[in-house]
């Protein structure tokens, strides 16, 4: 079970947060989790007690931030539920119906995150909490506003987009990070970015960034770049440690049918004892062209 009977009781807009986060992780659009809802409440008449209807509406309006109070817990399985179903409807599974331990542990994963990048007098306060009480709680610095383009990589990666961007941005800028935005823009269907990181992490001396310049066929420089993201993804990297960027791309690359992508996927998630992702994405292996 979550941490909390409610999840996201403390703050509607932590659950917006989450969700979309969830979505964007899984390159999933609202109307799909919408559809997904319907399949999902299709389950056992059994199930029905834990589960609510999730429109298109009410799901718009969380991702707005516009609801007052969060879901229900019968919501809440729904909408996590849907966004597991249309992740695996995409990756072209034969059974992609998930279970309720998996919706679980994705709040409790999420959490986890989030609770890891508080500053540490937060820490001693319980998980699911985004703040101590008022009176307890010391005054923090304001955190700089986002800009138009720090929010869209956060919508589309989450915190996996906003420290790839911060990375390889001037100054000091990486050439990796932009070698790794530029394979997950092209990946995503967006080639003038893809293409203008590109020839950003060239000129910052990627070698990678050049040799794909140098594909002229969009196709194929898609083709590429999945190519080199299972590469990028296997470096020793430091910067590939950070968040969710090595499965990040991994899942990227496997969208896009390059089997070893999917293969490499399982594997990891294999390793990090997520037993229910690897055996997704070693069904998606299997499947792939």
């Amino acid at each position: 079970m979550p941490s909390s009977p409610n999840p996201g009781d403390n703050d509607a807009s932590l659950f917006a947060d989450f969700l979309k986060e969830l979505l964007a992780e899984h390159g999933l659009q609202q109307s799909q989790v919408a559809q997904a809802a319907e399949k999902v409440l299709q389950r056992d008449a059994s199930e029905r007690g834990r589960l609510n209807p999730v429109s298109w509406s009410t799901l718009s309006r969380t991702l707005n931030k516009k609801l007052s109070r969060p879901p229900s817990r019968a919501k809440f399985n729904t909408i996590a539920l849907a966004c597991l179903y249309a992740a695996r409807e995409t990756a072209g599974e034969a059974d992609p119906l998930p279970d309720f331990r998996e919706a679980d542990r994705l709040w409790g994963r999420w959490q986890e995150f989030r609770w890891q990048a508080l500053p540490a007098e937060f820490r001693d306060y319980p998980k699911g909490h985004q703040r101590p009480p008022d009176g307890a709680r010391p005054t923090p610095a304001r955190a700089p506003r986002k800009d138009a383009e720090q929010l869209r990589y956060e919508a589309a990666y989450g915190r996996a987009g906003t420290a790839l961007l911060s990375a390889a941005r001037p100054p000091g800028a990486d050439p990796e990070a932009a070698l790794v935005l530029a394979l997950l823009r092209l990946l995503d269907g967006h080639p003038g970015e893809g293409d203008a990181w590109l020839r950003a992490a060239g000129a910052l001396g990627s070698a990678e960034a050049a040799g794909l310049l140098g594909v002229e066929a969009p196709q194929e420089r898609k083709l590429s770049a999945a190519r080199q993201a299972v590469e990028t993804a296997a470096s020793a990297s430091g910067l590939l440690n950070e968040g969710e960027i090595r499965p990040l791309l991994l899942e990227r690359a496997a969208r896009s049918g390059l089997r070893e992508a999917a293969h490499q996927l399982a594997a990891y998630y294999a390793g990090a004892g997520e037993e229910g992702h690897a055996a997704r994405w070693s069904t998606a292996a299997v499947q792939a062209n």
